[in-house]
Order: C-alpha cells, then structure tokens, then sequence
C-alpha cells in the first residue's frame, strides 16, 4: 500500500472516533431548540448558568432543621378542618372569602363567614375536572376543562365581584386548549393540533382566535405558569421515568431560554418573583427536592422529600410550605395508584431550615395537592387528592389567653 495512504488513514482514524465521541456525548454549547428538547444533552441533571456552567447542587443539611419546637402544632384548634366534602375542581381565596367550584354540577360558591357555602353561578356544567382561578378588584375569572361521555370541552367564565352587576354567561372554546394561565389583563394558553402544540397569548376578554403564537412543539403534554411579566414558564408533563425540561419565554421577545434539561421525573414551582425555582428528580426510590436560586447561580438540595405540586411557595418568595409524603414510588402516586398521608413543613428558602407544623392524625390522614396560604399567612388551604375535597390548615398557633 502507498506510504502516503497508510499515514492519512493512521491520522484520520484517531479523528474519525474524536468525532463519535463528541457526537455521543452531545454539543452542550449549541442552543436549544423549542421544538426538540429531547434532542438537549447536558453532563448532569442540574441547571445551566448564564455561563453555560452547571449550577451543582449544596446540601441544606443531612436532615431538617427544626425550628423554635421538636413537636408539631397539636392544639385541637389547630388540626387540619374539612371545608366542603366535595369533590371540588378548584378554589380560590381572596382576603378571607373562598371560592370553589364543584365537580358534579360546575356550580361556583363562596363560603361565608358562618361556613355556609352561597351559589354564585347561574349555569350548570356538569364533570368540571380542573379550574384555573384569577381574582382582580372587581371580578373573578375561571378556565374551566370540562369532561363528560361525549369529550372534553373547555370553557371561561366571569363573575363582577359587585353582586349588584350581572355575571357574564360562559365561553366555550375549542376542545383543543389544553392548558390556560393567567397574567394580569393577558392569558396564555396551549392549543393542539395536528403537528403538535401552539402556545398562544392573548388580553382579556380572552378569544381563543385572536391571540398571538409565541411558542410551538411536537410535543403535546406540557404544562404552563405565569409567574413575572417577562416569564412565561413551560414544564415538560412529569413522567417517573423519562427525562424532563423547563423552558422561560419571553412574551415580549418570544425568546426561548432553557433553565432545567434531562432531569428524570422533572416537576418544577417557580417563585412569585421569578428568581428561584424549586423542583424534584426521580432517584428510583422517591423524589429528590432541590432548590435552584437563579440570581445566584446556586442549586441546593432540600432535606425534606416532596414533589412542588405539594408545595406552596410565600407571597414574597421567601419559603414555601410543603406537604410531605410517607411513602413513594412517584409512578404509582401520579397515575393515582397511591394515596400518601402527609406531614406540613415550611421551608427558608434562603438558610433551607424546614419547621414541622402538622403530623397526620388518625382522622386526617390527608394526600394534599393544590395548596394555598391565605393572604395574611395564617392558614393553609387545600385539596385532600383522594376525595378533592376541600381542606384548612392553621398556619401559626392560636395565641393563649393571658
């Protein structure tokens, strides 16, 4: 064979498999593709800096670090007291007023002070099974997903918060929303079709037709939040064992920046301020919880184990409160094969201190979703999962007598 032949194959082959390598590894430095996240590679399942570093994650500490007592809130004033038997499909709390939507007939209620519920709603919408609430000055706003023996629909409806104005009567939209968030006088929301998934943002009075595009995937089951003006959060639907992605969008910009990528069993709760991100990673045995701090470029690991659809980030994004399992695996709770009874932590989310505040007891042993601190921060609200009903929890304990 010619000389000159046997060097060029002895140097192209060291090249040739440098090449596979660098292939099978991924090339984290090119930007990511709204359109495939599978196709995102990163080294670890930690987030990304603004550097393209990985944020690795600092333990909290080894176990929680309770605060002012050892023993949870035991007073008998203080155990979790059930509201309304339900099911209910969602609720809301404004100041010190509650208001819920029930399942069966789609009628709307607020709880009086006494804890007599009062119908508000003037229509009937039978096997409502999820509402996405927002509460302005005046009105209150639903998107609500409705399913019965011949399909799914969805709807919105409002009511003025003035008893003396008369309601609105309910929209009908197409049968392919699939998910709706709300912002200020804007929406946003997710349409199927048949390439895949649209993201549409639109004002209020919101019209499914007369919005603007600023997201598409192949994709289908993603799940959306609003939490800033300039953040528009996307989550890759959780799944026990496959890998999971969070994107920000721009509403403005309509850019599209990856924030969490290849994380097994992904499911994230974003702070009211944008800054901080609190989500979990499927370990095999149960979820691990990290807090991810993106002014900081920090990502710690929470001592308490939980998933964020049983947390409640505080008004100013300084905690959470969080409900805690007895026991796992994830894939069993999420397609609703398992039911938990949970304890009640609040987290720090800057120092990571988690403080005990509710044990189960033998007749509240409660699988919590859906929670809601009230406005002065003295209650807890929620949905106990196996029955959707509806549930409070003091926060602080009541004041003795002196």
């Amino acid at each position: 064979m010619n000389k000159k032949i046997i060097v060029g194959v002895l140097i192209l082959l060291p090249l040739a498999a440098l090449g596979v390598i660098w292939w099978l590894g991924g090339n984290n430095s090119s930007s990511p593709s709204a359109n495939s996240p599978e196709d995102e590679t990163v080294s670890d399942a930690f987030p990304i800096d603004s550097s393209g570093n990985i944020a690795e994650p600092e333990a909290f500490a080894p176990t929680p670090i309770i605060g002012d007592s050892t023993e949870p809130i035991s007073d008998d004033n203080s155990r979790p007291q059930q509201l309304i038997s339900g099911p209910i499909s969602g609720f809301t709390a404004m100041g010190q007023q509650i208001f819920y939507q029930e399942s069966a007939t789609g009628h709307v209620y607020t709880l009086n002070p006494d804890g007599q519920p009062e119908r508000l709603s003037n229509f009937t919408l039978p096997g409502i099974q999820q509402t996405v609430w927002q509460t302005t000055s005046n009105e209150l706003r639903l998107f609500m997903r409705q399913h019965t023996e011949t399909g799914t629909s969805a709807w919105l409806a409002a009511w003025p918060l003035d008893r003396n104005e008369a309601a609105r009567e309910p929209v009908r939209l197409g049968n392919n929303v699939t998910n709706w968030t709300f912002a200020g006088d804007k929406a946003f929301f997710l349409q199927s079709g048949t390439t895949g998934t649209e993201g549409v943002a639109t004002k209020w009075p919101a019209d499914q037709n007369d919005g603007q595009t600023l997201f598409s995937s192949p994709l289908d089951d993603w799940l959306v939040d609003w939490p800033t003006e300039k953040i528009i959060a996307l989550t890759t639907k959780p799944a026990s064992n496959l890998n999971g992605f969070l994107y920000f969008l721009n509403p403005t910009t309509k850019e599209l920046r990856p924030i969490l990528r290849n994380i097994r069993g992904l499911e994230t709760l974003i702070s009211p301020d944008g800054e901080k991100i609190i989500y979990s990673q499927n370990s095999g045995q149960g979820p691990v919880t990290y807090i991810y701090d993106l002014k900081k470029q920090t990502t710690s690991v929470l001592a308490i184990a939980t998933i964020p659809p049983k947390c409640r980030w505080q008004n100013n994004s300084a905690g959470l409160i969080c409900a805690v399992p007895d026991r796992w695996p994830l894939g069993d709770w999420h397609r609703g094969d398992l039911t938990t009874s949970d304890q009640v932590w609040s987290v720090d989310a800057i120092t990571g201190a988690s403080d005990l505040l509710s044990l189960p007891t033998a007749t509240s042993n409660l699988d919590m979703i859906d929670l809601l601190i009230s406005t002065d921060g003295q209650k807890l609200f929620f949905r106990h999962r196996a029955d959707l009903s509806l549930w409070s929890l003091p926060l602080k304990a009541p004041s003795s007598a002196s």
